[in-house]
């Protein structure tokens, strides 16, 4: 039989001692995962947390600067005056960039021929008149005339009768031929047609000699005197309008043809400021009545109203043509100047905005989310111009409501929310 020696006993015990502490542990370790894996359970059990946010006053900032749009200086009128006859220039009393007025004589030229014509419509008229003033009389002596006439006639016709009654009664005798009978009753026919012509010419002047005719004639020498008074106004070339003179092509010794140019006045007050916009500037100012302007160098800034904006696009130029109507009383303004039309005022570029970071994008369309109480609501935004962080809000937020700048990307529309301290 073998025998266990003492140090063999003892390390017997110490295996056994060793083996039943591990399975201790083993037992406690085991019992104290099955709670913990019970309350993993219990947790996910629970309603989700609310979600946090942050927000802001939805507020006003400057977008942008004003727009602005080069603008031509124009005359609001400008007329050219062209020569109506052929004659030598004589003088010329103004020159290129005076001030004219209406009325004013610019251009003389020679009136020889203008001057004969009128001196001979003038004594025209005066003939005409001194008839017309004598007509009755001239028309009562043509009629005694005709009247006189027809009883000459008459009695030779009465004369004639007889001698050829007498030498009828002679002609049976024997002392007159039939030859002779003949021709006195062929001359007796003749002369009673002539009379009776001459009674239908008196019937015919009576109806037709009236004053009517020496009035007609007066009226046709006053017109042919007033066509030469006028004629020879075509001799004094005039500015048509009070403004500057632009051009003056003619010189003295030259010689006009009816169209050729004279001259040009252009009307510098008021003045017209225009031009071409894109679409995006016209609908800026559409509905606008004034808007500001200024020439750089020239003039400080001053409004001006708004006379014409097209409101269809050139189809040539794919623009639209603004026209503003401004004052120039002091002449400060020139044609052909370059002006500067400020389209947007500085108060026009203080807007509604919101930061960039807030808005929740989705395709093509836009959100924000809106603090309303402790419930979200979801906007759909209208967007305009950007400046770095901020964004032009058009239309869907309004100045003073509370704008969610966090955690925007995980809400719902009405979801409830608790604020960041």
């Amino acid at each position: 039989m073998k025998l266990w020696s003492k140090e063999q006993g003892g390390a017997a015990l110490r295996i056994g001692a060793l083996t039943a502490l591990a399975l201790s542990a083993a037992l406690v370790t085991g019992c104290s995962l099955q709670p913990a894996a019970a309350d993993d359970t219990n947790g996910a059990q629970e309603a989700p947390q609310t979600k946090i946010v942050r927000i802001e006053k939805v507020g006003k900032t400057k977008i942008g600067e004003p727009l602005e749009q080069v603008a031509d200086v124009l005359a609001s009128v400008q007329i050219d005056v062209f020569a109506k006859t052929s004659a030598e220039v004589e003088a010329v009393l103004k020159k290129r960039g005076d001030w004219v007025e209406a009325g004013e004589t610019i251009v003389q030229l020679k009136q020889d021929d203008a001057l004969l014509a009128l001196e001979s419509a003038e004594l025209g008229l005066r003939s005409a008149q001194r008839t017309f003033a004598t007509g009755d009389q001239e028309i009562a002596n043509q009629k005694l005339q005709m009247k006189n006439q027809i009883a000459r006639m008459e009695q030779q016709a009465k004369d004639l009768e007889e001698n050829y009654n007498l030498m009828l009664n002679e002609f049976e005798l024997g002392n007159v031929t039939q030859r002779e009978l003949d021709q006195t009753k062929t001359n007796l026919t003749l002369l009673q047609s002539d009379l009776d012509l001459l009674k239908k010419q008196e019937a015919a002047m009576d109806a037709k000699l009236t004053m009517e005719q020496y009035e007609i004639q007066l009226k046709q020498a006053q017109l042919q005197y007033e066509q030469a008074e006028r004629q020879m106004e075509n001799y004094n070339i005039k500015a048509p309008i009070s403004g500057l003179l632009t051009e003056l092509p003619l010189e003295v010794a030259m010689t006009t043809q009816p169209g050729t140019k004279a001259l040009q006045v252009v009307k510098t007050d008021p003045l017209k400021v225009k031009a071409e916009l894109t679409q995006s500037a016209a609908d800026a100012v559409r509905g606008k009545t004034e808007l500001t302007f200024y020439v750089p160098g020239v003039t400080e800034a001053a409004s001006g109203t708004v006379a014409f904006l097209s409101p269809v696009m050139n189809a040539a130029t794919k623009s639209y043509t603004l026209e503003l109507e401004v004052p120039n009383k002091d002449n400060k303004l020139m044609p052909g100047m370059k002006a500067q039309v400020l389209l947007s005022e500085e108060e026009d570029q203080v807007v509604v905005a919101v930061p960039t970071s807030s808005i929740v994008r989705e395709g093509s369309e836009n959100y924000v989310f809106v603090l309303k109480g402790d419930t979200v609501e979801r906007r759909q935004v209208k967007l305009g111009r950007i400046n770095e962080t901020m964004q032009e809000v058009l239309s869907g937020v309004s100045e003073g409501e509370d704008l969610v700048i966090s955690g925007q990307h995980q809400l719902n529309d009405q979801e409830k929310v608790q604020l960041a301290q």
